[in-house]
C-alpha cells in the first residue's frame, strides 16, 4: 500500500537490468529499486546519475560489472518516451569521489550507473552511458 514517486524506468537489455527509477535516495529505498542520486530530469542534458544495491543474486545492478563499451542502457520517462544510451567508460572509485556525477556533459545527454564492488564495500562501480546519436 505504499506509493513511491517513480521518474524513469531505466533498462540494460544484455545484463537483464529492468527497474523503475525512484526519484530520491535513502537507505529503505535502495532496498526496494534503482535510486536517483544527483542530476536532471531523465533524459534530458546532463548527467542523469543512479545509485543501485549489488546483490549477489544479480537483482538490481548485481550483474553491473559485466557491462562492457557499446551496452545499450534505455532510460524511459514519465512521458514513455525511451532514449538510448550507449556504454563507453566503466571505472571504479572511492565513494567519496563524486567526480562521476560531474554535470559537465558539453550539452550531451548522458547516464551515470553506481553501485557498490563485490566483496568490497567500500569501493563503487561507476558505468557511464551517452546518448546514441539515432535512437
Amino acid at each position: 500500500g505504499i506509493n513511491y514517486s517513480v521518474e524513469s524506468i531505466i533498462r540494460v537489455p544484455r545484463l537483464g537490468i529492468n527497474y523503475p527509477v525512484i526519484s530520491e535516495t535513502t537507505e529503505e529505498l535502495l532496498k526496494i529499486s534503482i535510486n536517483k542520486y544527483w542530476g536532471p530530469a531523465p533524459n534530458q542534458v546532463g548527467n542523469y546519475c543512479v545509485v543501485g544495491h549489488n546483490y549477489k543474486s544479480k537483482k538490481m545492478f548485481g550483474r553491473l560489472s559485466e557491462a562492457v563499451s557499446g551496452d545499450i542502457v534505455e532510460l524511459e520517462d514519465k512521458t514513455g518516451t525511451v532514449l538510448k544510451y550507449k556504454v563507453y567508460n566503466k571505472f571504479i572509485v572511492e565513494p567519496t569521489d563524486v567526480a562521476c556525477t560531474s554535470q559537465l556533459t558539453n550539452g550531451k545527454k548522458e547516464i551515470t550507473l553506481i553501485t557498490c564492488i563485490e566483496n568490497e564495500p567500500s569501493y563503487r562501480r561507476c558505468v557511464q552511458a551517452i546518448e546514441k546519436e539515432e535512437n
